[in-house]
C-alpha cells in the first residue's frame, strides 16, 4: 500500500512538471516588462504672446528739457511698460542703480550726440568695429529714417562685454541752434550682468512708439 502511494505521488509530480513546461512554451513570461509612459519634459511650443506695450499698461516719456533748458521744438516722446523704471534717460525692468556718473545698470537709454564730435566718439568706433548679431538695417519711425545696428559686444567693460547690443541711429535734431544725433541704445547685459525682464523685443517696441513733437 505504501509503495502504491509513493508511485501515485511520483506520477502526479511528473505530470505537473510536464503541464507547467508545456504552458510556459506557449505563453513565455518575462521577468521584466518595461512600461512606457509619455514624457512630461517634452518640448512644447509656448503659447505666451510676444511682449508688447498695451496702452493700458504703459507710461509716456516726454523729452522737453535739455540740460535745464526747456525745448521748444525738437522734442519727442515714446511709451514704455508701466512696470519699468525710468531715471532721466535710462529705462529698466529693474530699479535703476548708479555706480558713478557713467556706470548705470539700466539696459536701455537714449542719447543726443553732437554732430560736431560724433566722428571722435566711442559710439562710432563701436558701430564700425563690432561683430554683427544681425545685418545692418533701416527703419522708418514717425516718418523719420533710422539705421539699426544689431551688434555683439565682447570687451566694452574692461575685457567683458554687454553681449548683444542694439543701436537705433536716428535723424539730426536741432536744439538751440546745434545739431544732435538721436540714439537709442540697448544692452543684453548692462555692466556685464544679465537682468530679468530685459527683452530686446520690448526695446524694439518702445522705440517703435517714438513720436516727434513739432
Amino acid at each position: 500500500m505504501k509503495k502504491l502511494l509513493l508511485l501515485l505521488a511520483a506520477i502526479i509530480i511528473v505530470l505537473s512538471y510536464y503541464l507547467f513546461k508545456k504552458e510556459t512554451e506557449i505563453n513565455p513570461v518575462s521577468s521584466f516588462t518595461p512600461v512606457l509612459t509619455p514624457s512630461t519634459n517634452s518640448l512644447q511650443a509656448s503659447s505666451s504672446p510676444s511682449p508688447e506695450i498695451q496702452n493700458s499698461n504703459s507710461k509716456t516719456f516726454i523729452f522737453e528739457n535739455f540740460h535745464g533748458e526747456k525745448v521748444d521744438g525738437g522734442g519727442f516722446k515714446f511709451d514704455y511698460p508701466k512696470s519699468w523704471y525710468n531715471n532721466g534717460q535710462y529705462f529698466s525692468p529693474q530699479r535703476v542703480k548708479f555706480y558713478d556718473l557713467l556706470s548705470v545698470n539700466a539696459p536701455m537709454y537714449f542719447d543726443l550726440v553732437s554732430t560736431e564730435i560724433f566722428d571722435q566718439t566711442e559710439l562710432k568706433y563701436t558701430i564700425e568695429h563690432s561683430k554683427r548679431y544681425a545685418k545692418d538695417s533701416a527703419a522708418v519711425i514717425d516718418n523719420q529714417n533710422f539705421k539699426k545696428y544689431d551688434l555683439i559686444d565682447n570687451d566694452s567693460y574692461g575685457g567683458s562685454g554687454a553681449g548683444r547690443v542694439i543701436i537705433y541711429f536716428g535723424p539730426d535734431i536741432n536744439l538751440f541752434g546745434e545739431k544732435y544725433v538721436l540714439i537709442f541704445h540697448w544692452e543684453e547685459k548692462p555692466l556685464t550682468a544679465s537682468m530679468e525682464g530685459n527683452d530686446p523685443e520690448i526695446f524694439n517696441k518702445i522705440v517703435s512708439t517714438l513720436k516727434f513733437i513739432k
